[in-house]
């Protein structure tokens, strides 16, 4: 999310070696509104455009809807139950519902991190780790966040903590 859908160049180079692409549409790290129409028409538009030029691409693995954007929101609203994300429309309606109706044969996935009893689970999903970055511990759902940014919070050898199933996103500066 937030990058930029591929050129056909790029998905002829991945099918031809058999490179997996993960896809994900282009809403990230942000709340999208969802009381506008004309919003609305045109995120339905571009996704039923998108499934439509890239459904055939044998590269083609998985769906995603959005980067982060639950998983932030799951972070910093962690004391405000039942705050409502702005976009869920989009992650949980329109999006998974162009794909089955357009492709049916590649997997929806809402977000990026995914899975488990919170959006970054390290038992369920991708994960993505940037703890050693942050000295963020991994946090279970409902837990209160917490940081240690000492030597021994923000350190590549936190890598190690990391029993994630699947780490899509990763980072140290």
């Amino acid at each position: 999310g937030g990058g930029i859908y591929e050129t056909e160049e790029f998905y002829d180079e991945c099918d031809r070696r058999g490179i997996l692409v993960w896809q994900d549409f282009m809403f990230a790290c942000a709340m999208y509104p969802e009381d506008h129409q004309w919003y609305v028409d045109e995120v339905a538009a571009e996704v039923r455009y998108q499934v439509r030029r890239l459904r055939s691409r044998a590269s083609l693995a998985l769906w995603c809807g959005n980067n982060e954007n639950q998983d932030l929101h799951d972070g910093a609203n962690w004391y405000r139950p039942g705050y409502y994300l702005p976009g869920q429309l989009y992650y949980n309606h329109i999006i998974p519902d162009v794909v089955a109706a357009l492709d049916g044969r590649i997997a929806y996935w809402p977000g990026s991190p995914f899975g488990g009893n919170n959006h970054n689970s390290q038992f369920d999903g991708d994960v993505h780790n940037w703890n050693a970055w942050h000295g963020n511990s991994f946090r279970q759902f409902g837990e209160r966040p917490q940081v240690n940014q000492g030597p021994e919070g923000v350190s590549y050898r936190r890598y190690g903590e990391d029993m994630g199933r699947f780490i899509s996103e990763f980072g140290l500066h």
